[in-house]
């Protein structure tokens, strides 16, 4: 993708019979607006009538970084002359009197509100009319569908029908809940790859049946070929149940054939 700036005007500057410096007669072409996507290569054009390359004026700059002042082609030289990159062409023919500068300025660039400085030439005056930003964007790929889908059984195997199914990518934070319905034991979750989900970050199911007895905990770690297919296919989840305990609870102590806690531990005795 290519963003296009363009400044017309005419501002005329001439310090050579003046009272002031070619630094302090400057004119500034702006360049609202932000800079958005990853830039490739960014570039600055610069139509200048009468400018020409002295050794003491016609300093260029961006964002107040100078481009130098040997920078125009053009202008007071009888020669013709062009310049050119991948995204501009410009030419003028002979005895222009109109210079051209081309300056690639990506390395300069700001977020924001970019702009660029037109210094004199300090010998016959000038009027920069034209200033061109060309930004280039590297063309991202638009996210593809990545989707996860999969059946829940029971540990005996049978079918638990309209499960709850959600699930966390791990390294964002970011909670999905699955597509489910009561009549079947499918689930299904469509995710954009890049921007969802990536290849390396970890995807937590968790999930339970309708009346929350039983459940199953998993992560899995994407893979770079899971990408590729686009998405994670016939995920199928076994549930087990909850640890669920019983307490007996009496006022009189544990006798011996009371059975034992089915945590495995061994509790004291509760006073009612």
């Amino acid at each position: 993708m290519i963003e296009y700036w363009i400044n017309e005007g005419a501002d005329v500057l001439e310090v050579k019979n003046g009272y002031i410096h070619p630094w302090e007669a400057i004119t500034n072409a702006s360049f609202k607006g932000c800079i958005n996507g990853r830039v490739v290569n960014a570039s600055l054009g610069i139509v200048n009538p009468w400018a020409n390359t002295f050794p003491d004026g016609g300093e260029l700059f961006f964002n107040n970084i100078s481009l130098g002042k040997d920078v125009y082609c053009g202008g007071m030289d009888p020669n013709a002359c062009n310049l050119s990159n991948s995204v501009i062409y410009m030419e003028v023919g002979w005895n222009p009197q109109v210079a051209i500068s081309l300056s690639t300025v990506k390395d300069y660039l700001t977020d924001c509100n970019n702009y660029a400085g037109i210094g004199d030439i300090h010998d016959i005056g000038m009027m920069p009319s034209n200033a061109f930003l060309v930004v280039e964007y590297k063309e991202e790929a638009p996210p593809t569908p990545f989707m996860v889908y999969g059946w829940v059984n029971d540990s005996t195997g049978a079918p638990v029908f309209n499960p709850n199914v959600t699930i966390t990518n791990l390294n964002t934070t970011e909670v999905f809940t699955a597509e489910t319905n009561a009549g079947s034991n499918y689930y299904q979750l469509v995710l954009a790859s890049r921007a969802d989900v990536n290849a390396t970050e970890i995807l937590q199911f968790n999930v339970t049946s309708p009346d929350g007895s039983q459940s199953n905990i998993t992560n899995h770690t994407v893979k770079q070929d899971e990408v590729n297919l686009g998405g994670i296919f016939h995920f199928n989840i076994s549930l087990g149940a909850m640890n669920a305990q019983t307490w007996y609870l009496t006022p009189e102590a544990k006798p011996g054939d009371a059975p034992t806690a089915n945590d495995s531990r061994t509790h004291a005795k509760d006073n009612l």
